[in-house]
């Protein structure tokens, strides 16, 4: 008999009707405001005070300025413009042209302007046809328009000067850029209230607006706030009571001490961080209509990250190893933190332009580590804040003396797994192969270079002069040589990159980890500004240095040693540096308490918004400084206050005069993001697998933690973004939190949380207690609520459950005859003799796909699989996929098609094999896929005889790792007219018979399993008070 299904909508009724028990029990969550129980109103979203305006213009300056300036400003700018329409400022975009108006803000397709250069209508396209603007920047310009076209210029036409005239004024008096002093606490009476320094600003706060704190949290909430903000998970019901009837003073202070010290707080940290760092496992967009291609050792800086948040390395350490790890000495036992590295690294590649790629390096490092929005100084001196055009391109002659290795010259960071012995010859000698050609493709460019180069010894290239010289190492050289080649011969050398790299990814399962680290270039130069942002149009040139507002506090900082990455780190982690301390110290803070002390974390400059408590910030940040930047130790600050251990109850009165809870008057009530809840709902379920580190896992059902989840920048799972997870686009300065519908239709619909009910129960049924309902209801709340259940919890749940086994439907009708017609499984194919020779079906449907067996890592990294629209072949020629099709109709004439669209990652892999056989005439037809390429498999005039079948046939090659494809198979019966041609009868479209036969292939959730569910997805589970 088959093992049935994990998951479905249930059968016995939909979950609305489960509801009427969450009703009773607690809100039930249904994606309207009433996610929280209390006033919507007070659930402060993040994008307040200016963030969602910073986060637009920073969009605008970045994506939106360039693509005006460069394309757009010589017809319609300044100094001409043609039919009337001048496109340098908002106010002459929205009065436009002859046409009327360029742009409608908020809708990009009434807008003329996008009209235009989509090239809708031939007499109003612009650019010209050949020279159009690209589909990344007609994308860019559309969200731009959407978002409302926010332009920064025209709220400041008045000011009468500029902020760089105004630097000394703004380094007196703008609290950013002053020294960090440590300021004395207060000394009001607090009536015992105040645990630390910590509560003497914060109530001094509270004081002045009349107000007293909240009573502290009882026992139980207090623990579970401090596992979910420590390390991401809930505390056991034996932890919880462990800590309640603990009668020592210090009961509090020796938890937080024990959480610091387990490893799952790097876990969670590190996904703080990797915000930040805008972590992805894969590269954006490298060739047009490819949207996956994966980078091979991205995971080890993600394991870098987790490692020293559990080591507490300093944080000004942690930075250097980020931005200059390759030129610190360090011994072997230290190599790992040279992964530290990916940190600049992992980012979008942007078809591989390096101007961009250095630009976006900047805004990582200036907006993520220092708080300073740089982008509009690539255009343009800034508007609002004293950084020049001189500073942005000093940084940037820094990041272009920077070079990317080669995959051999990338260090290894750790051992390679020793499993199979075989496969990790097969990848060395496939890398040696790929090695030896690329040295042989180096050798031929350096010789054509040498040949162009002028008799002076001076670069060809039209480059500023470098500041130094030195004689390369086979490594720089290399990496040199390809920074500095015609087109052609980059892509020649770029395929034999891409063919390592691919190599790497086949055999990630015992290919060495690798850092993804950076190279000095043997010559590194000072960039020239590029004249409106434009990298085709040099101007003067930008010695590389230190930002010009901070030489109050750091002095001139030149950067030219090398190409200065390591004097940029050191004065970034300079103890006299303003910002970094601030920073950081701000984003800690707005982790613990869904707020910063300033709300826009990442701009810190004259547009951003100012803190609620400047002294606390700044006494916070000297004291980081001084306690020698340890992470653990401001934790251990911020989470011992009383300030933090505050009830989160609501107070009318308090929220009346301060909604946003900027006095800290309580604890703000905080949903759990993705990544912990997921968690949670793994822990509750007892599947939770909390070990460290190693490759990311694809399938959401992973029992592993959500920071070790695969991270696709182009096609990100779609969960991610209904609870808000980054994109990783670029540095976060932080999620949003919004309260939507599909929050709530996935929690009750999806196949991750009704699997988690299946399993929640499971674990029910194999626990040694007692079978009746107040005991099973007293474990489950245990599980999942860390607590007992109220005497009417029970009876609810013994009523719902009772209830439910009453309104058992009765059970669907057996499958039609046409969705009998298909049949899903494995079989064993002879190659040589191109035949089957066995044929299984699948044992296993878990809600989505029929495959081998139940859902586990292997089922997901390596088996065969047959879903809706979604196939994988088996990993050898004895587990072929086989889609068979028996029609209804008897004996006659069939045609068997389907639209191939092969995973974006097949070039990664070694290519399959489609065919197509009957049982009547063996093979018909073979179809080699060796390319992503889309394409329609079609057999026609295939004979049937009564009871016959076809048989598509899917055989990996050597690995099936990258084989997978989407399909929807049709097959008609047909006959030839008169006139030869092919006329159809009727059809079976295999996707539509697929999904109406889902539900006969899955068991509904029971009454218990869906009670389990309802405990899940409830507010209670979700929100940390």
């Amino acid at each position: 008999m088959r093992n049935r299904a994990t998951y479905s909508p249930p059968r016995t009724r939909s979950l609305a009707t489960c509801m009427g028990l969450a009703a009773c029990v607690f809100v039930a969550a249904l994606g309207s405001p009433s996610w929280a129980a209390e006033p919507a109103e007070s659930q402060a979203d993040a994008s307040d005070d200016g963030t969602l305006s910073a986060d637009k213009i920073h969009f605008f300056e970045s994506e939106v300025r360039p693509l005006l300036v460069n394309r757009c400003s010589e017809c319609h700018g300044e100094e001409l413009q043609e039919n009337g329409l001048r496109l340098d400022s908002r106010a002459a975009l929205l009065k436009g042209g002859a046409r009327g108006p360029a742009i409608v803000p908020g809708d990009a397709t009434e807008s003329l302007l996008m009209q235009a250069v989509r090239h809708v209508d031939e007499a109003l396209s612009m650019p010209p046809e050949d020279d159009p603007v690209s589909e990344e920047a007609q994308i860019a310009l559309a969200r731009w328009i959407n978002d409302g076209a926010v332009w920064p210029d025209d709220a400041t036409s008045e000011v009468p000067s500029t902020p760089l005239e105004r630097i000394d004024e703004i380094r007196r008096e703008h609290w950013a850029f002053r020294p960090i002093d440590k300021p004395q606490p207060p000394t009001g009476d607090s009536g015992g209230w105040a645990r630390n320094d910590v509560d003497r600003f914060i109530h001094a706060r509270l004081e002045a607006a009349g107000f007293a704190p909240s009573p502290r949290a009882e026992p139980r909430t207090l623990v579970r706030r401090l596992y979910f903000d420590l390390l991401g998970i809930p505390p056991t019901y034996a932890e919880i009571e462990a800590f309640a009837v603990d009668p020592s003073q210090d009961a509090y202070a020796k938890l937080v001490d024990r959480l610091l010290a387990r490893p799952e707080y790097g876990q969670r940290w590190g996904r703080h961080w990797l915000d930040v760092a805008r972590y992805s496992d894969t590269k954006g967009y490298v060739e047009m209509n490819n949207y996956d291609p994966r980078y091979p050792f991205a995971w080890t800086y993600r394991d870098y990250v987790i490692r020293a948040l559990n080591e507490d390395v300093p944080f000004d350490e942690f930075l250097l190893h980020q931005l200059a790890a390759d030129q610190l000495e360090l011994s072997d036992d230290e190599k790992w933190k040279l992964a530290g590295m990916g940190f600049l690294t992992v980012g979008r590649r942007f078809f591989n332009r390096k101007h961009r790629i250095n630009s976006e390096r900047i805004d990582l490092i200036s907006r993520g580590l220092l708080g300073l929005s740089m982008k509009c100084a690539q255009c343009h001196d800034h508007k609002f804040d004293p950084v020049s055009m001189r500073d942005y391109y000093a940084l940037y002659g820094v990041m272009d003396s920077s070079l990317e290795p080669g995959l051999p010259e990338l260090p290894i960071v750790g051992s390679a797994p020793v499993a199979n012995l075989e496969r990790r010859k097969q990848y060395e000698a496939e890398m040696q192969k790929h090695e030896a050609a690329r040295a042989k493709k180096l050798t031929e460019l350096r010789e054509k270079r040498a040949a162009s180069e002028p008799a002076t010894g001076e670069p060809a290239t039209g480059e500023p002069a470098t500041a130094t010289a030195e004689t390369p190492s086979p490594a720089q050289e290399d990496a040199d040589a390809a920074s500095r080649l015609t087109d052609d011969d980059y892509r020649s050398l770029a395929e034999l990159h891409e063919e390592m790299e691919r190599t790497a990814l086949r055999y990630l399962d015992v290919a060495p980890p690798r850092a993804m680290t950076l190279l000095e270039s043997h010559q590194p130069h000072d960039a020239a500004i590029h004249v409106r942002g434009d990298h085709r149009r040099p101007g003067k040139v930008a010695p590389r240095r230190f930002l010009e507002v901070l030489e109050h506090a750091l002095g001139s900082r030149p950067l030219d040693r090398g190409s200065g990455r390591l004097q940029l780190a050191r004065a970034i982690v300079d103890p006299a540096n303003p910002l970094t301390a601030r920073v950081m110290v701000n984003r800690v803070w707005g982790w613990h308490f869904g707020r910063g002390l300033v709300s826009t974390p990442s701009d810190f400059g004259l547009r951003g918004s100012p803190p609620s408590h400047p002294e606390l910030l700044d006494y916070l940040a000297r004291q980081f400084v001084d306690e020698g930047w340890s992470l653990k130790k401001l934790h251990r600050h911020i989470v011992t206050s009383a300030t933090y251990q505050q009830s989160s109850a609501h107070r009318a009165s308090c929220f009346e005069v301060d909604p946003l809870n900027t006095r800290l008057w309580r604890m703000n009530r905080r949903r759990l993001e993705f990544e912990p809840m997921r968690d949670a709902m793994l822990a509750a379920a007892g599947q939770l697998d909390t070990r460290l580190g190693g490759l990311p896992f694809l399938d959401i059902n992973d029992p592993r933690r959500s920071v070790y989840y695969y991270i696709n920048r182009r096609r990100i799972d779609e969960t991610l973004p209904t609870f808000d997870a980054t994109m990783a686009e670029s540095t976060l300065a932080q999620r949003d939190r919004t309260t939507a519908p599909q929050q709530a239709l996935y929690l009750m619909n999806s196949g991750f949380a009704m699997r988690r009910a299946r399993a929640l129960i499971a674990r029910l049924d194999r626990a040694d207690i007692a079978a009746d309902t107040p005991t099973r209801v007293a474990q489950l709340y245990r599980w999942v609520y860390g607590r007992d259940p109220e005497v009417h919890e029970i009876d609810l749940a013994r009523s719902f459950v009772d209830r439910s086994r009453a309104d058992e439907s009765p059970a669907l009708p057996p499958l039609t005859a046409r969705q009998r017609c298909w049949k899903y499984g494995i079989g064993e194919f002879d190659v040589e003799g191109q035949r089957l020779v066995s044929f299984r079906e699948f044992p296993h449907f878990n809600g989505t796909r029929w495959q081998e067996g139940p859902d586990s890592p292997e089922m997901q990294a390596t088996t065969a699989y047959f879903g809706r629209d979604g196939l994988r072949p088996g990993r050898d020629a004895q587990h072929a996929l086989v889609l068979r099709f028996t029609p209804s109709t008897g004996a006659g004439q069939y045609l068997f098609k389907g639209q191939i669209r092969p995973g974006t990652n097949l070039r990664i892999g070694d290519g399959l094999d489609i065919y197509v056989l009957t049982s009547r005439d063996g093979l018909i037809k073979k179809f080699p896929v060796d390319r992503p390429d889309v394409f329609e498999l079609r057999a026609e005039d295939v004979e049937l005889g009564d009871g016959d079948h076809i048989d598509m046939i899917v055989v990996g090659r050597d690995s099936n790792q990258y084989d997978e494809f989407t399909m929807a198979p049709v097959v008609w019966k047909t006959e030839r007219t008169a006139e030869g041609n092919l006329k159809g009868v009727t059809n079976w479209e295999g996707t539509e018979d697929f999904e109406r036969a889902v539900p006969h292939w899955i068991e509904p959730l029971s009454p218990w399993e869906q009670y389990a569910q309802v405990l899940l997805i409830s507010n209670e589970f979700m929100f940390v008070d």
